[in-house]
């Protein structure tokens, strides 16, 4: 596992096998590259594969010296990409990702589609705009919400079954939610990720407009 840093951001990543064909890749929400090891028995030979641990997933690591109320920006992530594609002599390499990892590749897509050879997005976060999502990260009062929260949780947990059993959420989401937030360290890990990503939300016009002119 090695770390790449660029202007203050540093990434944890992983590289897989040898082929002419470069792939960068990002995982799902409280994954790791890890998840990426299946693929390579039979792939090694043809691609090369740079998988990266999102921050605060696996061993990528936030700034010490930046809040986590100062999100990655898209302009930033765009050039941490770049560099190391030109430290790794990459030209042009797909884009990959899987759920929230899907975001990060729609935003490669969105701010940097001349590099990219193609997108392979698995099940990805990013193509439907999730309103809690746009509320409790984006906004100071949402952001003070999530925060007691964290500390003060069976009200909401208590809603949550309400709301189950009067049907306004369906079995799968209240499973969903509640296993994402059922302890102060998994509450935290989503107020971790939610904010430091808050502001990579691409505009899907954009992206497809890129997919157009650069023949992806």
């Amino acid at each position: 596992m090695d770390q790449f840093t660029h202007a203050g951001l540093s990434l944890a990543h992983r590289r897989w096998g040898h082929g002419p064909v470069h792939v960068i890749a990002f995982h799902g929400y409280g994954g790791s590259t890890q998840d990426f090891a299946p693929f390579f028995p039979a792939l090694a030979e043809k691609v090369t594969m740079h998988a990266f641990d999102i921050w605060f997933n696996g061993q990528s690591q936030w700034p010490d010296d930046r809040p986590i109320d100062e999100p990655v920006r898209p302009a930033e992530f765009r050039e941490l990409m770049r560099a190391y594609m030109e430290a790794n002599l990459i030209g042009r390499a797909w884009y990959m990702g899987f759920s929230l990892g899907g975001r990060l590749a729609f935003s490669l897509l969105e701010q940097m589609p001349e590099r990219s050879r193609g997108g392979l997005l698995l099940a990805p976060d990013g193509l439907v705009r999730n309103p809690w999502y746009r509320w409790m990260s984006r906004f100071g009062w949402g952001r003070d919400l999530y925060g007691r929260f964290q500390q003060r949780p069976d009200g909401w947990f208590a809603t949550l079954d309400t709301m189950r059993r009067l049907r306004l959420v369906t079995e799968k989401r209240h499973q969903f939610l509640k296993g994402h937030t059922a302890n102060l360290d998994r509450r935290k890990l989503v107020h971790d990720v939610w904010l430091s990503l808050r502001l990579l939300e691409p505009d899907l016009g954009q992206v497809v407009e890129n997919l157009r002119r650069e023949e992806i």
